[in-house]
């Protein structure tokens, strides 16, 4: 039995990500946007923490439904609502429900597991941008925060060298691994943060699709793991955040290039200097 979560949440979708990031720290694997203020999430009955969404749904002050759905209903919830997308005319991403395109450069298969990155998010896709833009041919890549590995696998079909996925939640990471094998592009993929990688590993392109404070935080990571004249792609936050993280970035001898919005969300390009 798959237990099932029905969140109507009434705050910004900046709360929202909040509420995502303290749910799956309770053991919650599986989200599904509804809109811009409901979403619904679930898990393996019995693998998540329940016992204070009282006190989280005070907090952030939203409301939520509680129910058990057998887990092939689940997925006939998500596959329901899962629509193939196509970024920049160039990169088609679809599940493997729906027929291959085969009219694009590029194809990219997602699983109905879902961690973070189906394209649909402004963020994922201002990245995907950013990737087919400047094709990362022969470069190797570190891909942090990875999710799904959608951003990683674009690379690497664009012709990277060596592409490394990295992420904190152990679900996002089988996922990632999952996805890869669905779509033959063999990636590196690490449970835990940048932190983890050795003072003598070096990368020609970081992307980093996390969230502002992360981002911030983590910095000194990013421009640590660059090549000089090395590319950092930043998303995971606000048009209004770019300032501040344009300024967090340039203390790490990180040179702003340029940044691309969609909606009121941002993605930004540096390189190290």
């Amino acid at each position: 039995m798959r237990y099932f979560v029905n969140l109507a949440v009434s705050c910004t979708a900046e709360q929202i990500e909040m509420i995502q990031a303290e749910l799956a720290m309770r053991g919650f694997d599986t989200f599904l946007d509804k809109n811009e203020e409901s979403f619904e999430t679930s898990t393996l009955e019995g693998e998540a923490d329940t016992s204070d969404l009282e006190e989280l749904a005070s907090r952030y002050n939203f409301s939520y439904v509680q129910t058990r759905v057998e887990e092939e209903n689940w997925n006939a919830i998500w596959e329901s609502s899962f629509e193939p997308i196509v970024v920049s005319g160039q990169c088609v991403v679809r599940a493997e429900f729906h027929e291959s395109f085969g009219n694009f450069p590029y194809e990219i298969v997602i699983t109905p597991k879902m961690a973070f990155g189906t394209g649909h998010h402004e963020t994922t896709r201002l990245v995907m941008e950013y990737l087919l833009a400047f094709p990362p041919y022969r470069k190797r890549v570190l891909d942090t925060g990875c999710g799904t590995a959608i951003l990683g696998m674009l690379a690497h079909k664009m012709g990277a060298d060596e592409v490394i996925g990295i992420d904190n939640d152990s679900n996002a990471t089988e996922n990632a691994l999952a996805n890869c094998a669905l779509n033959a592009t063999p990636m590196q993929i690490h449970l835990g943060t940048a932190s983890i990688l050795s003072e003598s590993e070096k990368f020609d392109v970081v992307i980093a699709n996390i969230t502002r404070e992360i981002l911030i935080e983590e910095m000194p990571i990013y421009s640590r793991l660059l090549h000089i004249g090395g590319t950092l792609l930043l998303s995971g936050f606000y048009d209004t955040d770019v300032p501040m993280l344009i300024k967090a970035a340039q203390t790490h001898n990180l040179i702003f290039v340029g940044h691309k919005s969609l909606e009121e969300w941002a993605a930004i390009k540096l390189t190290k200097v």
